[in-house]
């Protein structure tokens, strides 16, 4: 979602907003983002993110379709000094499914990646940021998922991507976008390069 939908403010554009609820009253929209539903939401605002009928967020933490979900809960057994770090619990009908902790000290950081990493986790460093979730997900296995409980023919979705890391996901379906300002090597995998904004060319809508 971050760079695919927003720009680098972390703001949706007016012709993607103007693109998405044309897009939505014909085919459904799901989104796959490491952002937790709760951020997800708080991003995109109640109004766009009501267009979406769910999602893979959490990087496949947390799946939510056709009136189902799937959490992936994840327990942080550390006793971290809240002191040294900002944490963040992301949580789903009372499950954890992502922790994100602040932590600015380099050596309390370097302390904390070290003691993960002996945990089943799957863990993101992005100073000074570190988000932990389920060991065994991730959005290519949530799209795929989420296509197979609600029958959706893979050759008849398009999933859009701004990252490389996007290209495990956007790999599994025949229509896979890289918006304009993508990562030059995702837009040489994707099939299309296009913008959100554009994406209603993709689509036979009913009369």
């Amino acid at each position: 979602m971050d760079g695919t939908l927003t720009d680098a403010q972390g703001r949706v554009s007016e012709s993607y907003a103007h693109a998405l609820r044309y897009i939505a009253q014909f085919v459904p929209l799901y989104l796959a983002t490491s952002l937790s539903m709760q951020q997800a939401r708080r991003k995109l605002g109640k109004t766009l993110f009501s267009l979406f009928e769910g999602g893979v967020f959490a990087d496949g933490g947390l799946l939510v379709y056709g009136g189902q979900s799937r959490c992936m809960p994840v327990e942080l057994l550390l006793d971290i000094n809240e002191e040294s770090a900002k944490i963040t619990a992301h949580s789903y009908e009372g499950q954890v499914y992502k922790y994100s902790m602040l932590v600015y000290d380099k050596e309390e950081r370097i302390n904390i990646l070290s003691r993960l990493k002996e945990k089943p986790y799957q863990v993101f460093y992005k100073p000074p940021l570190i988000t932990v979730i389920h060991k065994e997900v991730d959005k290519r296995k949530g799209v795929l998922h989420i296509c197979k409980a609600l029958a959706f023919p893979l050759d008849q979705v398009l999933v859009v991507g701004n990252s490389l890391k996007d290209w495990e996901m956007m790999s599994v379906v025949f229509h896979s976008c890289a918006v304009m300002n993508a990562e030059p090597l995702l837009k040489e995998r994707a099939r299309y390069t296009l913008n959100p904004d554009r994406l209603a060319a993709f689509f036979r809508f009913r009369e």
